[in-house]
């Protein structure tokens, strides 16, 4: 939302907007002179000439319903990107359960390399960038395609990305098949003669496998028409990997893509496929892509403690999860440490088996209080049912396994023990990595 609000003022339109609690984000919009405020007041919403609200919103909100009442025109943010993108000349849009800000930012980046004048709308803060939202003209339009609620199905993309399909949002989707269901239509909205960018997993092939009139192009590790083979890691850097590129089968060059783990190897595959496809000249792109540097809370060393690195990441799903530990041990070695923060019940609940075994890479697990976000209780379980379930499960010793309900207890935690532990990751799609930005 905050991103389409930059857009908004760029256009020199007057823009106002409520928020439960004000944030970096939202600071940034009064300073671009966005009139920002918490909570809800119906008199900005009288005079607006539109309203726009999220996934987030309850159909009962007050201002919603407020303008509503008066005849106000309200459309959902997903109508309102594609309205966006629709005044661009082509839309790029990564989708995927995982993954897609990085690659949203890769892409924006290794275009914006090779000068090509793009409008970039990323749900995270892209480094490179300078945040979530860039501008430099509106030939290509790079936007995170989002799968909550169908959102993505508003778009028609010149160009779709998909990284991964995964079961997700349980309070929206029943299950795994309704997922790829959905997937399946994001790829019939690609414009005739555009282009479908996916992971060459073979479970992947039904997402596209009925879909006409498009181009079809894979990427994957040793397999698929752009691959990564011949990894290697990067000597004096520990998580990131030297690859041998390949497209259709011939060598390319070699890259060295410096965010940490394996999976980032397959999302810099993502990028470059897609800067060809927009035409961006290709060493531009590759210059990007080594010298890229992250996305806020994606792999996000924050601090020393103790020689304890203490790092932040937004992982919040159980693949998401693995993958960050995963990371962490080939960067840190064995001694490390989680803190997570569910988010929503529904998916505490939906998860709750893989949730139990995700964690088995760490040496030490405290679990906090639950992000419900746009959830009340009875929708699923709780952080604290988790960590009932975990310690049930006997997963961990009753010592490296801890419960904290408030941020107060988590932070006595973390100064008593992380002196034993050469990593700490901060894990979680909610707010409590906000309080260790100021830890020290």
């Amino acid at each position: 939302m905050s991103a389409l609000a930059q857009d908004a003022l760029v256009r020199r339109w007057l823009v106002s907007g409520s928020d439960v609690h004000c944030n970096g984000f939202t600071d940034k919009l009064k300073a671009l002179g966005a009139y920002v405020y918490e909570g809800g007041d119906t008199d900005v919403i009288e005079s607006a000439e539109r309203v726009v609200y999220s996934s987030a919103i309850k159909e009962d909100d007050r201002e919603l319903s407020y303008a509503r009442e008066r005849g106000i025109p309200c459309i959902p943010r997903s109508e309102y990107l594609a309205e966006v993108a629709d005044g661009c000349k082509i839309c790029v849009a990564v989708g995927g359960i995982h993954g897609k800000s990085t690659v949203t930012s890769l892409t924006a980046s290794a275009l914006k390399s090779a000068g090509k004048r793009i409008t970039a709308h990323i749900g995270a803060e892209a480094l490179d960038l300078g945040g979530n939202y860039f501008n430099s003209g509106r030939d290509f339009f790079v936007t995170e395609a989002c799968e909550y609620r169908g959102n993505f199905l508003a778009l028609a993309p010149d160009i779709a990305v998909i990284l991964n399909v995964e079961m997700d949002h349980p309070d929206y989707y029943g299950d795994e098949e309704s997922v790829y269901d959905n997937f399946r239509r994001f790829t019939q909205r690609i414009k005739t003669g555009g282009k479908l960018i996916i992971n060459s997993d073979e479970k992947y092939k039904r997402v596209y496998e009925d879909v006409k009139n498009i181009g079809v192009i894979t990427f994957g590790i040793n397999d698929g028409d752009y691959s990564a083979r011949n990894l290697r890691k990067i000597e004096g850097h520990n998580g990131g990997y030297v690859f041998d590129l390949y497209v259709d089968g011939i060598f390319r060059t070699e890259i060295n893509n410096k965010l940490f783990g394996r999976h980032n190897v397959l999302n810099a595959l993502a990028c470059l496929a897609v800067a060809d496809a927009c035409g961006a000249e290709s060493d531009a792109a590759i210059r990007a892509i080594e010298s890229f540097k992250g996305v806020k809370r994606r792999f996000e060393i924050l601090c020393l403690y103790n020689s304890c690195h203490i790092i932040s990441d937004y992982a919040h799903h159980p693949s998401e999860i693995r993958a960050t530990i995963a990371s962490a041990k080939e960067v840190f070695g064995e001694s490390v440490a989680v803190c997570f923060q569910p988010h929503t019940y529904s998916r505490t609940e939906r998860l709750m088996n893989e949730f139990l075994t995700c964690f088995d890479g760490a040496d030490r697990l405290i679990i906090a209080r639950e992000y419900a976000a746009r959830e009340t209780p009875d929708m699923g379980k709780s952080a604290y049912e988790l960590y009932l379930a975990i310690k049930e499960e006997k997963r961990f010793d009753e010592k490296k396994l801890a419960y904290a309900d408030e941020f107060g207890k988590l932070k006595r935690l973390v100064k008593e023990e992380m002196k034993n532990y050469t990593c700490l990751l901060v894990l979680g799609a909610g707010d409590m990595a906000e309080g260790f930005e100021n830890f020290l």
